[in-house]
């Protein structure tokens, strides 16, 4: 993967690779179903301060790269028309001031300085979001502390916590599921796959019940569609409750249509050729 300057390279330190395995079942979280919707109110991103602009009305305003200007992805590229590359890594609401996330996005050494982000509810397409991401001031929570997190790849433990500045009001945290899957167990994800806004990614299996890295028991392999800053995204069994968190994946966010000289999505795959792995979620039971 070409690393295109030195902002972007901060989101790809941060952040798995990935690819489309099958067809693309990234959706917009309006259009995925109720529950789910519901739900997405406790996912947050994590964002530059830089890349927010506060206006006198309470409301803030979310920049990022463009897509098709900054990446040159092609016209005709998913979401690519509008929307821009915003989010550093996923997150999740599980207590009243706590998120969870991948370890690798708060490692010791890592391009994230927890002073030079912040967490941000609501970046996500709505009929008002649809040029442009705004959010009230009110969903931008301050970093307060994380665990030092001394990631050796591919290591198999990669989950962590960062606490906020203050209490979220008014969304859920979300439910925790402990029991291990099975093999073949639906499951689903929501997150910001390289930088969008939020998709709920839905029609994903597990096909391991470990992961494929070393004697990476602590992890399962799934074929759900995941790119670079899904890292941290809550995986969801059909309950609705939270089993993993997306760590790792292989394949790329995206390739060159030489034809037409510009980028589209990382090609259609076979799940043999590409897997994303996800840490079980009993590992906070360990921090």
């Amino acid at each position: 993967m070409k690393v295109l300057s030195t902002f972007f390279l901060s989101f790809l330190l941060l952040s798995v690779q990935a690819s489309i395995t099958g067809s693309d079942d990234r959706h917009e979280v309006r259009d995925a179903p109720f529950e789910v919707q519901e739900i997405s109110h406790s996912i947050a991103a994590l964002v530059r301060k830089k890349n927010l602009t506060w206006h006198t009305d309470g409301t803030v305003e979310l920049n990022g790269l463009s897509y098709q200007k900054d990446l040159n992805f092609c016209e005709d590229a998913r979401f690519t028309q509008h929307q821009k590359l915003i989010a550093n890594c996923s997150a999740s609401l599980i207590e009243e001031d706590l998120i969870l996330t991948a370890g690798h996005c708060v490692e010791e050494g890592s391009e994230l300085n927890l002073k030079e982000f912040v967490a941000v509810f609501d970046y996500k397409v709505t009929k008002s979001n649809q040029n442009k991401f705004i959010v009230s001031a009110s969903s931008v929570f301050e970093l307060i502390s994380a665990p030092l997190f001394d990631f050796n790849f591919p290591g198999d433990h990669d989950i962590a916590t960062i606490r906020l500045d203050r209490p979220v009001k008014s969304r859920e945290p979300l439910r925790i599921n402990y029991k291990r899957v099975q093999k073949g167990e639906e499951i689903y994800m929501l997150g910001f796959p390289f930088g969008l806004a939020m998709k709920y990614t839905d029609n994903g299996y597990v096909i391991k019940e470990h992961g494929n890295f070393g004697d990476a028991k602590d992890s399962f392999t799934s074929d759900l569609d995941s790119f670079s800053v899904n890292s941290g995204s809550a995986v969801f069994n059909q309950n609705n409750q939270i089993i993993g968190v997306l760590v790792r994946g292989t394949g790329r966010n995206y390739e060159r249509d030489e034809q037409r000289e510009c980028n589209d999505w990382g090609g259609l795959v076979s799940p043999r050729d590409y897997f994303s792995e996800i840490n079980y979620i009993d590992l906070i039971k360990r921090d």
